[in-house]
């Protein structure tokens, strides 16, 4: 057979082209995906590196947040009052505090002599005074003076000196007030290696991805992951060897947030996005970086892939040859190429698998465009299903006109993200409490709301369980107002004021005339009410600054603070006359018996309910149902 004539033979060439221009067509088509796979994964980098930005951000602020409530917290202690009025000698709770929140030291200054007049760990230090040469462009100068010029809670940078030469550390410095009065500056000494907790939390990231904080000094204020030598103490120790000066650093300290490929402080080429983090006198770079080889890495491996696919489908279309073409086209080309751009799809798993809930919605429909799996598998709905609803369907708490309003400010480019607590509802019809991150972003052709949710339920529930708790230590069960416990410890901050100041204060002791009667008579549930019943009424005829409290059974008390023995008095004959003549459904008429007392004693806090109390004892020799005040 002539080999010319048979390639020259219609029905040969016609398919042999066509096997050609396949397998050009194939080769082409593994080129272009190829470098379709090294945007997309440059592209979703980036997203997840904003995504852990954003992340660790917050954290932050909930963790200063935090901070700023346990030294207000404690500003209003009684040990602390006590200690800056020097009442007190037993300190142990100052220690089990401070080892509790991990705290270094606990100081209080004096703002009349600009003294350390207490710490808690460093007893050198009591006595030295803030202003001198030692402690010269100390941050804890500058913080003192910041709280005793506007009387507010401040914070100070990170330092490694005075205070504390093991490690830097940063301040926390907070007025403490007796009514209205300065006593003291009460600082709190915070190592701040403790910023590592949060820093270092490695949920959704790669192997050579990290975040670390650098302050307007250039100076880290977290430790490296990647690099062990550049951690805090050494940044401090050895300023010039471990300074920071990389372009993300410069650009976040100048107050700008954005993402690019830069040389790192190891001089490695790397994927970073940063932003400004500021709160009071703190003016931190946060930064989140990948290296851009572990990238390149990842896209490698699937270019490789493909190309190889793209090889060996040629060489099974030439081998088999024109009479199956048709048949294996399909298989040869389509499949395979399916397969290349799920690989190249790879990156999104980032998002998808993130353990927070990520959702895309169009700004005009609101209708989803996409979710992750853990917005799936906590809300109970598909996929499908999801991509017919918008947030409206999933937020209870909004209507259309309120969601507007909220994503008004992004629409007009305001803001670039906003956050807000709500309720989401499940597909089941239950409701769990969610944290919003929300912002505009351009993907692919358009704009889009993209959603970072996180599950806050069992954070809330932690705290209402707090507060019941709290209610339950301070509350008498039955009738809700104060219970014995709790107004021994107003009363003693009361007197104390009174003793100081010399401001009156009197006090009220009162029980239920023939209580055990009505008791017999009507049973122990009649008598409960009859007690929450009283309580009511008396409330309503007690000012707002009165301390009420149940005593003890049908035993109650009112302390009138700066009020005189006559004007209390006065009130007691008032309250005496309502409960009278107010009838009690059920059971009638019932009437309370009144002793009335003032501080006697400036050394025994304890005399005035004694003198009450015989005052109580005389108005019921006398016929109950009046009102007797101590002589």
């Amino acid at each position: 057979m002539n080999i010319q004539k048979l390639f020259l033979n219609p029905k040969i060439i016609l398919p042999l082209t066509f096997l050609v221009l396949v397998n050009i067509t194939v080769g082409i088509t593994a080129y272009i995906y190829a470098d379709k796979n090294e945007q997309l994964s440059y592209t979703l980098a980036f997203k997840n590196l904003e995504a852990i930005n954003n992340i660790k951000e917050h954290k932050l602020k909930l963790f200063f947040k935090h901070r700023l409530q346990d030294i207000n917290t404690l500003a209003h202690n009684n040990d602390i009052l006590e200690i800056s009025k020097n009442t007190i000698k037993d300190t142990s709770y100052i220690s089990v505090f401070l080892n509790e929140y991990e705290y270094s030291d606990l100081l209080l200054l004096d703002p009349n002599n600009s003294k350390i007049m207490f710490s808690a760990k460093n007893s050198k230090l009591i006595g030295q005074k803030i202003t001198s040469p030692t402690f010269q462009n100390s941050n804890v100068t500058a913080l003192y003076k910041n709280v005793l010029q506007t009387h507010k809670t401040h914070i100070a940078d990170t330092e490694f000196s005075v205070l504390n030469t093991q490690t830097p550390y940063l301040l926390l410095g907070t007025p403490v007030k007796e009514d209205e009065q300065l006593l003291n500056i009460l600082v709190l000494v915070m190592p701040v290696n403790v910023i590592d907790e949060i820093i270092y939390f490695r949920a959704g990231m790669e192997k050579t991805a990290e975040s670390y904080l650098v302050g307007s000094d250039h100076l880290l204020r977290s430790s490296s992951y990647l690099k062990k030598a550049f951690n805090i103490k050494n940044s401090f120790l050895q300023p010039q060897k471990y300074k920071i000066d990389t372009k993300a650093v410069k650009d976040a300290l100048a107050g700008n947030s954005s993402h690019n490929i830069i040389k790192d402080y190891r001089d490695i080429d790397v994927l970073s996005v940063y932003k400004p983090f500021i709160i009071d006198t703190i003016h931190w770079a946060l930064i989140s970086e990948l290296d851009e080889s572990e990238l390149k890495e990842h896209y490698t491996n699937i270019r490789y892939d493909i190309m190889l696919w793209s090889i060996f489908t040629s060489l099974a279309i030439t081998i088999i040859g024109y009479l199956i073409i048709m048949k294996i086209l399909k298989v040869s080309v389509l499949t395979p190429l399916q397969k290349s751009y799920k690989r190249a799809k790879g990156f999104e798993e980032i998002i998808k698998n993130s353990l927070n809930e990520i959702y895309i919605f169009d700004p005009q429909t609101l209708k989803f465009s996409y979710v992750n799996s853990s917005a799936i598998e906590n809300s109970g709905y598909s996929c499908e299903e999801f991509l017919e609803m918008t947030p409206l369907d999933i937020k209870p708490k909004f209507d259309a006109d309120l969601f507007a309003q909220i994503i008004k400010p992004l629409l007009k480019k305001e803001l670039e993200q906003i956050y807000f607590e709500t309720k989401h509802r499940r597909k089941d019809g239950t409701l769990y409490d969610v944290e919003i991150q929300l912002q505009l972003m351009h993907i692919g052709k358009s704009d889009k709301f993209v959603a970072f949710i996180q599950d806050i339920t069992k954070r809330n529930k932690a705290i209402k369980e707090k507060e019941k708790f709290y209610n339950i230590a301070t509350h008498d069960y039955l009738t809700k107002i104060y219970n014995r416990q709790m107004f021994d410890d107003l009363y003693k901050r009361e007197f104390n004021s009174y003793r100081r100041y010399k401001t009156p204060m009197s006090l009220i002791l009162f029980d239920i005339d023939n209580f055990k009667k009505i008791n017999d008579t009507f049973g122990h549930d009649v008598g409960d009410t009859v007690l929450k019943k009283l309580v009511k009424l008396v409330e309503k005829n007690v000012r707002e600054s009165d301390i009420f409290a149940r005593w003890g059974g049908e035993e109650f008390v009112i302390l009138m603070r700066r009020t005189t023995l006559d004007v209390a008095y006065e009130k007691a004959e008032h309250i005496c006359k309502t409960i009278a003549e107010h009838k009690i459904e059920g059971v009638g008429q019932v009437t309370c018996s009144f002793g009335v007392a003032a501080p006697s004693d400036e050394k025994h806090p304890m005399s005035i309910f004694k003198d009450a109390d015989l005052a109580l004892y005389k108005a019921k020799e006398n016929g109950k149902n009046r009102v007797e005040k101590s002589s």
